[in-house]
């Protein structure tokens, strides 16, 4: 069974979806079969990828209410070992179409599933917000990978998050587990985002990546282009920092491996 990663974060502009796409091309450039699960009715994941939906028969929102088998929505990317299934507005119909229905907050779960079998790690991007579809990746993940960036008040709002999320995997998912915080939009120029970096390193310890992923412009010139960074500037820092944390990924969950931090 393949490792299912969610990217989670209560702040938006934290470099989470861009994180994303980069980590599960990460995957697909050590030769991991790799697919990549939009769960953002706002596409973002699916606009960094170059996927337009009016040319797709369709995307999350018909996988999970049964409308199109999900084989049929699963798109190549120009990376050999790396799928996506993408997500468009109509995707934020679940909240009021499932929302009284009994085991909502496993539709996803169900359907990952499914295709865990064919995969070595499916990375699922998830709006902000914790909303029912957030929910409903959490309760289908084996981890969590936090993006944190060192800005003022940001630690606060991290431990207000590692809060939710252990009320949620009490309810939800008791499996799930913290692999790691990763810092991003990292400078260490800065003398504020170094001194937060220390102290989030103090507090929670082998929780933080040793990787982490600066500022790069380049990073983000390939999501508007609609490509991960490896298909636009394979030699750039950010290529090779994201390269860097694939492999500290891995060396710490590989499939059938267990290790990390939960969330209490």
């Amino acid at each position: 069974m393949g490792h299912v990663v969610c990217v989670a974060g209560q702040r938006g502009g934290a470099g989470k979806t861009t994180t994303a796409i980069n980590l599960s091309a990460a995957f697909a450039m050590a030769e991991k079969k790799s697919l990549l699960v939009d769960c953002d009715p706002r596409g973002y994941a699916t606009a960094g990828m170059g996927i337009d939906t009016a040319e797709v028969p369709g995307g999350l929102y018909e996988a999970m209410t049964g409308k199109i088998p999900v084989k049929d929505l699963l798109i190549d990317s120009e990376l050999p070992f790396l799928k996506m299934l993408p997500a468009g507005i109509e995707l934020a119909r679940i909240e009021t179409e499932r929302m009284t229905e009994e085991g909502k907050e496993h539709i996803l779960r169900d359907l990952i599933g499914d295709l865990s079998p064919s995969y070595d790690y499916i990375t699922l991007d998830i709006a902000s917000s914790l909303n029912l579809l957030a929910v409903n990746a959490i309760a289908a993940s084996d981890s969590l990978i936090i993006p944190f960036q060192c800005e003022l008040n940001a630690l606060e709002e991290l431990c207000r998050l590692l809060e939710i999320l252990k009320e949620l995997k009490e309810k939800f998912n008791r499996g799930i587990k913290i692999a790691g915080i990763l810092f991003t939009l990292f400078d260490r120029e800065e003398r504020m985002a170094r001194e937060i970096a220390d102290a989030v390193r103090l507090h929670f310890n082998d929780m933080v990546y040793r990787t982490t992923i600066p500022k790069d412009d380049l990073v983000q010139r390939s999501c508007q282009q609609g490509k991960p960074i490896f298909l636009t500037e394979l030699t750039s820092v950010g290529a090779q920092r994201y390269l860097e944390l694939a492999e500290e990924f891995m060396n710490r969950w590989s499939p059938g491996v267990t290790g990390g931090e939960n969330t209490q």
